[in-house]
């Protein structure tokens, strides 16, 4: 709320509703003291499709702009997004979703910016293909509509966990137009374990199903060739668990009991599979930039298939109501912890490889049939090797590693200015990181202990109260301070906020 109090837009045309399914007497004190308005409802019916929806008969503004609890838009957000209203036919413009902590794989692997966000090459490259075709698919926050769009559809659909899927892809259906912009204009906090990205994706795995059956895009009235092509590939791409979860399967056939997938020669094989191998890497490359790479696309989906296959299916087929369920965030750990849970598909797939592996060599080493036949052998050994690579790295992001911060860091660097009331000195220092509860400073004197009380001045917020917690010398001589930010004023706090959030770009490969 505080990010969206900095929003830079006329203060008598700016409304900020907090809408709260949960009720909570600290929230609605909080928007007491901020001045913003709090909606709350009785009948709690149909999750955030009813709240949102409870929230739009409260105002009256022509534009609306959605966010969820954890994303922190920047103060330039409406700049960028109004302008495109101009048109009369605009009917909503989506953001990207950037996040400013690290995924599973980044964080417990320690690759940060080393490696894609598992969501980056949607948010970033697919979002952006689609915007050339008016097929941009609105993914929750992050977005601003026409509110005549909405009402012309009947409000936000309530038949859906993913109710953002069918809001822009029924406003399209009217003709209204969608523009994705591709500048990061808000960040948030992705999942933070892999036993959560999993609860996140099996939502989003029923919920799109759940449009495909309720609104098939190859029939709904409205839409033309191209956006029914890319909604109905979107939606099906949700069964692909399916298609890689026989990928997984097949080589273990045959290392199990020599059942012939592949009724090749090898030199058949290589001709058919260096062009499409080659084809594919070239178009990760040239399409999705940084993003993702084919390696990663397939340890991603190896990781979700065993979960996300028996999940589509199951939708696909059942009629069953399944409550909606908010993504876990803001996760502390004391310790490493292993989800045994979410690793358990992959050590099973992983042990049934090593096991075929052993069967073959016993096989051979008897000289029993099939495994004779030297291409088969190759071709299946090296399949399940590439398999049991993703199996591994899954396996070993299920090892959570400790989660000490209360709140997330953004990386910057900016000059600051310490003051010292100890020793009564001022003196001058660099920014490293910064979160909503300290700063970790570089500076070059040695004259601070732990405990000691500072105030601190930065980019025009003065006198920012402090105490040193964490003090670190480096080998270049200087100093690496920890501070905690010890009772900040609203209009501090406020200011600060407002740092982190123009600052933050998100988690990605630079």
């Amino acid at each position: 709320m505080t990010a969206c109090k900095n929003l830079s837009y006329p203060r008598q045309l700016l409304n900020i509703y907090l809408c709260d399914d949960g009720k909570r007497e600290e929230m609605r004190l909080l928007c007491v003291r901020l001045n913003v308005h709090y909606v709350t409802r009785k009948n709690l019916s149909f999750a955030k499709a009813g709240n949102l929806n409870n929230a739009l008969r409260q105002g009256s503004g022509e534009l609306v702009a959605i966010f969820d609890a954890d994303m922190i838009p920047k103060s330039n957000f409406l700049e960028e997004m109004v302008g495109y209203f101009v048109d009369v036919k605009m009917g909503f413009v989506q953001a990207p979703q950037a996040f400013y902590n690290p995924d599973p794989f980044q964080y417990n692997f320690k690759f940060y910016n080393q490696i894609p966000n598992e969501l980056d090459f949607f948010m970033r490259d697919i979002q952006r293909g689609r915007g050339c075709h008016n097929a941009v698919l609105h993914v929750g926050p992050n977005a601003v509509f026409r509110r005549c769009a909405i009402d012309e559809i009947g409000g936000i659909p309530t038949d859906s966990l993913t109710e953002d899927t069918a809001t822009g892809m029924l406003i399209q259906a009217k003709g209204y137009k969608s523009v994705f912009v591709t500048k990061v204009l808000a960040t948030g906090l992705s999942a933070e374990s892999f036993k959560n990205l999993l609860k996140q994706r099996e939502r989003w795995c029923r919920g799109n199903i759940q449009v495909l059956k309720k609104w098939n895009p190859l029939t709904i009235k409205g839409l033309n060739t191209l956006q029914r092509i890319l909604y109905f590939d979107g939606l099906i791409y949700w069964f692909f668990g399916i298609q890689k979860m026989i990928f997984i399967i097949c080589p273990l056939l045959y290392l199990f009991f020599g059942f012939t997938i592949l009724n090749t020669n090898l030199i058949d094989l290589l001709l058919l599979w260096i062009p499409s191998f080659t084809a594919s890497v070239l178009s990760f490359h040239t399409l999705g930039s940084k993003n993702r790479n084919f390696i990663w696309s397939h340890i991603y989906e190896v990781a979700l298939a065993p979960y996300l296959s028996a999940i589509s299916l199951f939708e696909l087929i059942s009629s069953e109501s399944i409550p909606f369920r908010v993504t876990p965030k803001k996760v502390n750990l004391e310790k490493v912890k292993f989800s045994w849970g979410a690793a358990l598909p992959h050590i099973i797939l992983l042990s049934l490889t090593i096991m075929g592996w052993c069967n073959v060599f016993f096989q051979l080493r008897n000289g029993i049939e099939p495994y004779a036949i030297c291409t088969s052998i190759i071709i299946n050994l090296v399949w399940s090797l590439y398999n049991a690579f993703a199996f591994t790295v899954t396996i070993l992001a299920c090892f959570e590693r400790p989660r000490f911060r209360k709140s997330e860091r953004i990386s910057t660097n900016a000059d600051v200015v310490l003051f010292n009331s100890k020793y009564s000195s001022s003196t001058c220092g660099t920014l490293i990181d910064i979160s909503e509860c300290g700063m970790l400073i570089q500076y070059g004197l040695q004259d601070l202990g732990k405990g000691d009380e500072v105030l601190i001045d930065f980019r025009g917020i003065k006198k920012i109260p402090a105490q040193v917690v964490r003090l670190k010398m480096l080998t270049s001589g200087e100093s690496e301070l920890g501070v905690k930010f010890n009772g900040l004023s609203e209009c501090q706090y406020e200011d600060i906020v407002k740092y982190m959030a123009n600052q933050a770009q998100g988690y990605h490969v630079v």
